[in-house]
């Protein structure tokens, strides 16, 4: 299976034991070819599937793929209960080597190998839903480990045991100063725990899937036959393993400097005289609205914000979501001292700014939407001035 939008299939070459294709690229000049091969199980007719694919091989240049049931192997631990090299893996490696193709280990299932050699192309292994063979996927790409973004997952807090778990941590952190300062130290602090707890099979949904596909698959082969002493371990270890998901990283760097250079020559206008109408000179507000306005946050003002965000909407740049607040009443000091002196941590006010494109397909700036995102605590705060500004707003807005 291809995809259709990007490859066009064609068939080139048709041989008694192989299908050759080439797929030529709809978007961008690039060609390669495709040998799917269904290899006999005797060894001398396997010899002429040898000489049939090096004889395609020579009708083309370029990428070149080789897939399908060879019906040998390379090593001892590709195959159960192979105790001694034999002539027909002599045979296979020779021709690997002959074509100057690369062998690329799995990755995955219940036999997967790490590739370090060949860390930009990934074979792995698929979940079979009936028939007694395995798909493969191959990838091509950059899968270098790029630092992940942190991201409370609401879902947590329904894990058993998991608010008893994140209590205990949270009163281990020990620190003096403003409540706003001790509320930053100790989600720092707390980022570093989840992370760790959420590399564990507890705490990843998508090794979680991962561990139950490949169990059942164990569960498959269990009902044909005995376990191997590998498989036996690969079923114990997957409830004590992690592997991270890595991102593949681009370069922005570019993009970056264009969309400052946009926005700045956006904002930017010639001085000139404009009129200001009329300005009202009576007072626009009682002094109750004033006083009002400048009242110190109560209690369950305060409260009251926080919990008019929805719960399950996707987190702040701190990577918090207000589900994890609302368990925390550390928040109603950190707000009320932020009333008193006037401030609040520095990296409480860190904002992002995102481009949402305003229609499918966009190909300019202007074609995008900036946002702002903002910290939750920050969130809070305006939260707070917006309901107390709500009330007098008609007042100090002309119709």
């Amino acid at each position: 299976m291809w995809d259709g939008r990007i490859w066009k299939g064609e068939v080139c070459c048709l041989g008694a034991h192989s299908i050759t294709c080439k797929f030529p690229g709809k978007t961008q000049e690039y060609t390669w070819h495709l040998s799917v091969v269904y290899a006999p199980n005797d060894r001398r007719e396997r010899e002429e599937v040898w000489w049939e694919l090096a004889g395609a091989k020579g009708l083309f240049s370029g990428p070149w793929v080789v897939c399908g049931d060879l019906n040998t192997v390379r090593f001892l631990s590709e195959k159960k209960n192979c105790i001694r090299i034999t002539r027909a893996m002599n045979e296979f490696s020779k021709f690997i080597e002959d074509m100057e193709r690369v062998d690329i280990q799995l990755s995955g299932g219940v036999h997967g190998e790490k590739n370090e050699d060949f860390r930009n192309i990934k074979q792995s292994v698929l979940h079979r839903d009936t028939s007694d063979h395995s798909p493969l996927m191959l990838q091509c790409g950059n899968w270098d480990p790029v630092k992940s973004f942190f991201k409370f997952e609401n879902w947590w807090l329904q894990t058993e045991g998991f608010k008893g778990g994140i209590k205990e941590w949270w009163n281990s952190f020990a620190c003096e100063g403003r409540p706003d300062f001790i509320l930053a130290f100790k989600l720092k602090a707390f980022k570093v725990k989840l992370k760790e707890w959420s590399k564990t099979l507890q705490g990843n949904l998508a090794l979680q899937k991962a561990s139950i596909l490949i169990l059942a698959e164990l569960e498959e082969i269990h009902d044909q036959r005995s376990l191997t002493e590998k498989e036996i371990y690969t079923k114990t270890a997957l409830f004590m393993e992690f592997k991270e998901i890595a991102k593949q990283e681009e370069n922005l760097e570019d993009i970056k400097r264009e969309v400052i250079k946009y926005y700045q020559n956006l904002c930017t206008e010639e001085d000139g005289w404009r009129s200001l109408g009329a300005i009202r000179n009576s007072h626009m507000i009682t002094p109750e609205d004033n006083l009002m306005l400048q009242s110190p946050f109560g209690v369950h003002e305060i409260w009251d914000s926080v919990k008019a965000y929805a719960e399950d909407k996707t987190p702040d740049p701190d990577g918090f979501s207000m589900a994890f607040f609302i368990n925390y009443r550390e928040v109603v000091a950190v707000i009320q001292n932020f009333y008193d002196q006037g401030i609040f941590e520095k990296s409480f006010n860190a904002t992002f700014v995102a481009l949402i494109p305003k229609k499918v397909g966009p190909k300019e700036l202007r074609n995008f939407r900036p946002i702002s995102l903002i910290g939750s605590i920050y969130k809070i705060i305006s939260k707070l001035l917006t309901e107390r500004l709500k009330k007098v707003v008609n007042k100090l807005v002309d119709t």
